[in-house]
């Protein structure tokens, strides 16, 4: 069983400690008794927002990109597949923060010339537009 989290290192409660550590304990500590009276095999998918993956989420990554060279080693490099990936779920990573910070500030009120004006999902769109992911 995969759990996944996004934690982020600069969060006041993670200044004095290492986020991505102390996420996988969290997530441990939450289904690992379960998945073991349950006999599964329990992986916490831990990355830092800024980028950094956890040394389990790193061994998983590993260990499918093994299975799928392995199935079909004349396909690609085994390190291909693996830089491949890499890229892949970062960008998946980097895009899905993009998104989340773009909707949160989807409707913005400011004041303009004495009266209120609305931010609206046109503008956010228009720049979105210029946004390359």
């Amino acid at each position: 069983m995969l759990d996944v989290r996004v934690c982020d290192p600069v969060c006041r409660n993670n200044l004095h400690v290492d986020a991505i550590d102390k996420a996988e304990k969290e997530k441990q500590r939450k289904y690992g008794p379960h998945c073991t009276a349950s006999n599964m095999c329990f992986v916490p998918v831990v990355m830092e927002s800024f980028g950094r993956w956890s040394e389990q989420t790193t061994a998983l990554v590993k260990a499918l990109v093994r299975r799928v060279f392995d199935r079909d080693p004349d396909f690609m490099a085994e390190s291909g597949l693996m830089h491949y990936w890499v890229k892949r779920l970062s960008c998946v990573l980097q895009r899905t923060q993009a998104e989340t910070i773009l909707n949160r500030y989807n409707r913005v009120s400011f004041e303009s010339n004495g009266s209120d004006c609305v931010m609206d999902e046109c503008v956010v769109t228009s720049v979105m537009s210029d946004v390359v992911v």
